[in-house]
Protein backbone atom coordinates (compact mmCIF):
# COMPACT_ATOMS: atom_id res chain seq x y z
CA UNK A 1 0.00 0.00 0.00
CA UNK A 2 1.57 3.10 -1.31
CA UNK A 3 0.25 5.30 1.61
CA UNK A 4 1.62 2.71 4.24
CA UNK A 5 5.03 2.46 2.03
CA UNK A 6 6.02 5.86 2.63
CA UNK A 7 4.92 6.09 6.20
CA UNK A 8 7.68 3.41 6.93
CA UNK A 9 10.48 5.07 4.84
CA UNK A 10 9.67 8.46 7.41
CA UNK A 11 9.19 6.51 10.63
CA UNK A 12 12.70 4.80 9.89
CA UNK A 13 14.52 8.18 8.62
CA UNK A 14 13.37 9.68 12.10
CA UNK A 15 15.06 6.47 13.78
CA UNK A 16 18.20 7.01 11.52
CA UNK A 17 17.99 11.30 12.59
CA UNK A 18 17.42 10.53 16.30
CA UNK A 19 19.99 8.22 16.59
CA UNK A 20 22.57 10.44 14.27
CA UNK A 21 21.53 13.50 16.43
CA UNK A 22 22.48 11.51 19.59
CA UNK A 23 26.05 11.48 17.92
CA UNK A 24 26.19 15.42 17.40
CA UNK A 25 24.87 16.07 21.22
CA UNK A 26 28.07 13.82 22.33
CA UNK A 27 30.66 15.40 20.36
CA UNK A 28 29.64 19.01 21.30
CA UNK A 29 29.68 18.35 24.79
CA UNK A 30 32.50 15.86 24.82
CA UNK A 31 34.77 18.14 27.55
CA UNK A 32 31.36 17.79 29.69
CA UNK A 33 30.62 14.41 29.22
CA UNK A 34 34.52 13.57 30.21
CA UNK A 35 34.63 15.69 33.55
CA UNK A 36 30.71 14.47 34.69
CA UNK A 37 31.25 11.03 34.35
CA UNK A 38 32.70 9.66 37.41
CA UNK A 39 32.67 6.17 39.39
CA UNK A 40 31.24 5.87 42.77
CA UNK A 41 32.34 2.41 43.40
CA UNK A 42 30.10 0.15 41.31
CA UNK A 43 28.05 2.51 40.54
CA UNK A 44 29.12 4.98 36.72
CA UNK A 45 26.40 7.33 37.16
CA UNK A 46 23.06 8.17 38.85
CA UNK A 47 20.53 10.72 37.20
CA UNK A 48 18.48 11.98 39.86
CA UNK A 49 16.05 14.31 37.51
CA UNK A 50 16.97 17.25 39.82
CA UNK A 51 17.30 19.20 36.51
CA UNK A 52 17.60 18.56 33.04
CA UNK A 53 21.19 19.93 32.72
CA UNK A 54 22.99 16.91 31.17
CA UNK A 55 20.23 16.24 28.95
CA UNK A 56 19.74 17.72 24.93
CA UNK A 57 16.38 18.03 24.30
CA UNK A 58 15.68 16.89 20.42
CA UNK A 59 12.88 17.28 17.75
CA UNK A 60 12.14 15.67 14.44
CA UNK A 61 11.66 18.61 11.44
CA UNK A 62 8.95 16.64 9.82
CA UNK A 63 6.80 16.33 13.14
CA UNK A 64 4.66 19.54 13.98
CA UNK A 65 4.06 18.79 17.24
CA UNK A 66 7.08 18.41 19.97
CA UNK A 67 6.57 16.71 23.44
CA UNK A 68 7.53 18.30 26.32
CA UNK A 69 10.01 17.52 28.77
CA UNK A 70 10.29 18.75 32.75
CA UNK A 71 11.33 18.62 35.73
CA UNK A 72 8.30 18.21 38.24
CA UNK A 73 7.48 17.29 42.07
CA UNK A 74 5.43 14.39 42.57
CA UNK A 75 5.08 12.65 45.99
CA UNK A 76 7.46 14.80 47.53
CA UNK A 77 10.34 14.35 45.17
CA UNK A 78 11.34 16.02 42.04
CA UNK A 79 11.05 13.81 38.67
CA UNK A 80 10.99 13.92 35.15
CA UNK A 81 7.38 14.30 33.77
CA UNK A 82 7.65 13.43 29.64
CA UNK A 83 4.10 14.50 27.73
CA UNK A 84 2.82 13.55 24.65
CA UNK A 85 -0.16 15.15 22.64
CA UNK A 86 -0.27 14.34 18.70
CA UNK A 87 3.51 14.95 19.43
CA UNK A 88 6.78 13.28 19.10
CA UNK A 89 10.34 14.31 20.02
CA UNK A 90 12.58 13.17 22.52
CA UNK A 91 15.58 13.69 25.03
CA UNK A 92 19.28 12.43 24.57
CA UNK A 93 22.01 11.74 27.47
CA UNK A 94 25.00 14.20 27.27
CA UNK A 95 26.68 10.98 28.66
CA UNK A 96 28.33 8.56 26.94
CA UNK A 97 29.66 5.17 28.94
CA UNK A 98 31.32 1.92 28.09
CA UNK A 99 28.41 -0.48 28.05
CA UNK A 100 30.94 -3.55 28.38
CA UNK A 101 31.97 -1.85 32.26
CA UNK A 102 28.62 -0.60 32.90
CA UNK A 103 26.15 -3.17 31.39
CA UNK A 104 23.24 -3.15 34.32
CA UNK A 105 20.82 -0.26 33.94
CA UNK A 106 18.25 0.57 36.51
CA UNK A 107 15.14 3.13 36.38
CA UNK A 108 11.70 3.94 38.07
CA UNK A 109 9.30 4.51 36.32
CA UNK A 110 5.02 5.47 36.03
CA UNK A 111 2.98 5.85 32.91
CA UNK A 112 -0.36 7.66 33.96
CA UNK A 113 -1.98 6.32 30.64
CA UNK A 114 -1.44 4.04 27.15
CA UNK A 115 -2.71 4.56 23.88
CA UNK A 116 -6.38 2.92 22.98
CA UNK A 117 -5.36 2.93 19.48
CA UNK A 118 -2.95 0.30 19.60
CA UNK A 119 -4.31 -1.96 22.31
CA UNK A 120 -5.20 -4.25 20.09
CA UNK A 121 -1.63 -5.59 20.54
CA UNK A 122 0.12 -4.37 16.79
CA UNK A 123 3.69 -3.84 17.59
CA UNK A 124 3.54 -1.94 14.43
CA UNK A 125 2.03 0.87 15.81
CA UNK A 126 5.36 2.64 16.74
CA UNK A 127 3.51 5.29 19.85
CA UNK A 128 4.52 4.09 23.27
CA UNK A 129 4.04 6.70 26.14
CA UNK A 130 7.57 6.14 27.58
CA UNK A 131 10.81 4.30 26.01
CA UNK A 132 14.28 4.34 27.06
CA UNK A 133 16.63 3.67 24.11
CA UNK A 134 20.31 2.67 24.12
CA UNK A 135 22.03 3.83 21.65
CA UNK A 136 25.74 2.09 20.56
CA UNK A 137 28.14 4.15 18.39
CA UNK A 138 29.17 2.68 15.13
CA UNK A 139 32.82 2.57 14.52
CA UNK A 140 33.53 2.44 11.17
CA UNK A 141 37.26 -0.11 11.71
CA UNK A 142 35.57 -2.89 13.08
CA UNK A 143 32.46 -2.62 9.85
CA UNK A 144 31.88 -4.62 6.94
CA UNK A 145 32.44 -3.79 3.42
CA UNK A 146 28.96 -3.02 3.11
CA UNK A 147 28.10 -0.84 6.96
CA UNK A 148 31.01 1.16 5.52
CA UNK A 149 28.97 1.78 2.46
CA UNK A 150 25.54 2.47 4.61
CA UNK A 151 26.82 4.48 7.27
CA UNK A 152 29.02 6.55 4.73
CA UNK A 153 25.82 7.79 3.50
CA UNK A 154 23.91 7.92 6.37
CA UNK A 155 26.89 10.19 7.44
CA UNK A 156 26.07 12.53 4.35
CA UNK A 157 23.29 12.60 5.21
CA UNK A 158 23.51 13.77 8.88
CA UNK A 159 25.86 16.61 8.30
CA UNK A 160 28.88 14.70 8.52
CA UNK A 161 28.20 12.20 11.67
CA UNK A 162 28.01 8.56 11.88
CA UNK A 163 24.32 7.73 12.93
CA UNK A 164 24.93 4.64 15.85
CA UNK A 165 25.85 1.06 15.06
CA UNK A 166 22.36 0.14 16.49
CA UNK A 167 19.53 0.57 19.32
CA UNK A 168 17.81 -1.34 21.95
CA UNK A 169 14.65 0.57 23.09
CA UNK A 170 13.04 -0.32 26.47
CA UNK A 171 9.24 0.40 26.23
CA UNK A 172 6.26 0.61 28.25
CA UNK A 173 3.47 -1.04 25.96
CA UNK A 174 -0.52 -0.48 24.79
CA UNK A 175 -0.85 -4.15 24.88
CA UNK A 176 -0.28 -7.14 25.78
CA UNK A 177 3.22 -7.70 24.95
CA UNK A 178 5.83 -7.21 28.23
CA UNK A 179 7.94 -9.11 30.09
CA UNK A 180 11.03 -8.29 28.01
CA UNK A 181 10.23 -10.20 24.57
CA UNK A 182 12.34 -9.11 22.03
CA UNK A 183 10.62 -7.77 18.93
CA UNK A 184 12.22 -6.45 15.61
CA UNK A 185 11.54 -2.73 14.74
CA UNK A 186 9.32 -2.24 11.89
CA UNK A 187 11.34 0.52 10.37
CA UNK A 188 14.48 -0.38 10.76
CA UNK A 189 16.86 -3.87 11.24
CA UNK A 190 19.16 -2.16 13.27
CA UNK A 191 16.93 -1.41 16.19
CA UNK A 192 14.95 -4.00 18.42
CA UNK A 193 11.62 -3.10 20.97
CA UNK A 194 11.72 -4.71 24.17
CA UNK A 195 8.24 -4.48 25.99
CA UNK A 196 9.01 -4.38 29.93
CA UNK A 197 5.51 -3.42 30.80
CA UNK A 198 2.04 -3.21 29.69
CA UNK A 199 -1.44 -1.52 31.02
CA UNK A 200 -2.12 -4.74 33.47
CA UNK A 201 0.79 -3.91 35.38
CA UNK A 202 -0.61 -1.08 37.14
CA UNK A 203 -1.12 2.84 35.58
CA UNK A 204 -0.41 5.92 37.96
CA UNK A 205 2.23 3.46 40.21
CA UNK A 206 5.95 3.38 40.57
CA UNK A 207 7.55 0.33 38.83
CA UNK A 208 11.06 -0.70 39.33
CA UNK A 209 13.57 -2.14 36.37
CA UNK A 210 16.53 -3.51 36.24
CA UNK A 211 18.20 -5.04 32.92
CA UNK A 212 21.63 -6.11 31.82
CA UNK A 213 22.24 -4.62 28.32
CA UNK A 214 24.82 -6.69 27.25
CA UNK A 215 22.69 -9.82 27.70
CA UNK A 216 19.39 -8.06 26.35
CA UNK A 217 21.70 -6.50 23.27
CA UNK A 218 23.41 -10.44 22.90
CA UNK A 219 20.35 -11.66 22.74
CA UNK A 220 18.45 -9.45 20.25
CA UNK A 221 21.29 -8.92 17.97
CA UNK A 222 23.53 -12.76 18.36
CA UNK A 223 26.43 -10.38 18.68
CA UNK A 224 28.56 -8.23 20.91
CA UNK A 225 27.99 -4.94 20.87
CA UNK A 226 29.97 -2.27 19.98
CA UNK A 227 31.47 -0.78 24.13
CA UNK A 228 30.40 2.68 24.13
CA UNK A 229 26.79 3.71 24.24
CA UNK A 230 24.58 6.47 25.45
CA UNK A 231 20.66 7.02 26.65
CA UNK A 232 17.55 8.57 25.13
CA UNK A 233 13.97 9.48 26.22
CA UNK A 234 11.19 9.49 24.38
CA UNK A 235 7.27 9.48 24.42
CA UNK A 236 5.64 10.08 21.87
CA UNK A 237 2.25 9.66 19.86
CA UNK A 238 2.18 11.33 16.37
CA UNK A 239 1.06 8.17 15.23
CA UNK A 240 -1.94 7.48 17.49
CA UNK A 241 -3.34 11.14 17.74
CA UNK A 242 -3.39 10.58 21.29
CA UNK A 243 -2.00 12.14 24.84
CA UNK A 244 0.04 10.40 27.87
CA UNK A 245 2.12 11.53 30.88
CA UNK A 246 4.77 9.46 32.32
CA UNK A 247 7.41 9.55 34.51
CA UNK A 248 10.77 8.83 35.02
CA UNK A 249 12.41 9.03 38.99
CA UNK A 250 15.88 8.00 38.23
CA UNK A 251 18.22 6.37 35.15
CA UNK A 252 21.46 4.20 37.16
CA UNK A 253 24.59 2.70 35.07
CA UNK A 254 26.57 0.27 36.78
CA UNK A 255 28.39 -2.68 36.76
Amino acid sequence: MPGKSLHNVMKTCRIIILLAASIVVAAMFLPHILSHVEAAGDILFRVEFNSLDTWEPFSFTKVNRQSAYRIVEIEGKTALEAQSDSSASAIISKERYNVSEYPTLRWRWRVENTYGKSSGGAIEMDDYPIRIYILFKFNPKKASFGERISYGVARTLSGGRYPPHSSICFVWSNGPFSGGEIYDSPYTSKARIIPLRSPADGLSEWHDEEVNVLDYYRRAFGAEPPIVARIAVMNDSDDTKEKSRSYLDFIEISK
